[in-house]
């Protein structure tokens, strides 16, 4: 936290944050994600500034196909893949950046009739 505004570090400290009010927020710049032709995410880190509670603020927009049941299908995966990312929460300690490094490798470790597929 730089002890000069009382803001974190990675606040934006500008018209966005409202930490100096009751019930007030610290919040990042937002960071965009655009797919052409599929859609767009938007996720901005947002911390309580009375409790220091935080959390991420994420907005979707994600292109439907034109098929109504082929809507449907996307629709049932995307809130099927959202409850999986907020229904359990991160485990303490945990590193993303392990996590992650983790699955090429595993990949590289299937027969080469797998390796496109994953």
């Amino acid at each position: 936290m730089n002890r000069r505004d009382a803001h974190p570090d990675w606040c934006a400290a500008d018209h966005t944050c409202t930490a100096h009010r009751p019930g007030g927020e610290h919040r990042a710049d937002p960071h965009m994600l655009r797919v052409p032709g599929a859609g767009s995410a938007v996720i901005t880190r947002v911390q309580t500034a009375a409790s220091g509670v935080q959390h991420a603020e994420v907005t979707l927009s994600i292109r439907l196909p034109a098929s109504e049941a082929a809507a449907r299908r996307r629709l049932a995966a995307l809130l099927s893949h959202l409850r999986l990312l907020i229904s359990e929460p991160t485990p303490v300690g945990w590193d993303d950046t392990t996590q992650l490094t983790a699955v090429p490798q595993r990949a590289a470790q299937l027969p080469p009739a797998h390796r496109q597929a994953a």
